[in-house]
C-alpha cells in the first residue's frame, strides 16, 4: 500500500517516485518524469504534498 507521506528519510526516491505515480494514478496530473520530481524528493517534501503544490487542490 502506499504511503503517500513518504518523504526522503522514509523511502528511496525510486520508491517515493512510485508512490507520486500511484498518487497521481487517484487524483490526476502527471508524474511520468522521475528527474522532475528530484527537488521535490531532495527538499523533504512528502508525495501528497509536492502534488499539491504542481497540481493543486481538486
Amino acid at each position: 500500500m502506499a504511503d503517500f507521506a513518504s518523504t526522503k528519510r522514509t523511502a528511496s526516491f525510486d520508491d517515493w517516485h512510485e508512490q507520486l505515480m500511484d498518487y497521481v494514478e487517484l487524483r490526476g496530473g502527471s508524474a511520468s518524469d522521475a528527474e522532475a520530481w528530484r527537488e521535490d524528493y531532495e527538499s523533504g517534501r512528502s508525495v501528497a504534498d509536492a502534488w499539491h503544490d504542481a497540481w493543486g487542490d481538486d
